[in-house]
């Protein structure tokens, strides 16, 4: 999800409650059970952009 809202972020407590679309949402929660999530924060006024799909098999194979 390239460009989300953070609604929620408790100090120290390890949760974030994002404002996601329910398609986004779906996604979300198929990565979590495929293994870890990773946010990153954009500069102010910066807009997130797609990125492509990756498959599990192509993890660790360098670019060409």
């Amino acid at each position: 999800v390239p460009d989300v809202e953070v609604l929620a972020n408790p100090a120290g407590a390890g949760i974030v409650t994002l404002a996601l679309k329910p398609q986004d949402a779906s996604k979300v929660i198929l990565a979590q059970t495929q293994g870890d999530v990773y946010l990153s924060l954009l500069p102010p006024n910066a807009n997130g952009t797609q990125q492509p799909a990756i498959r599990l098999g192509d993890l660790g194979k360098g670019s060409k």
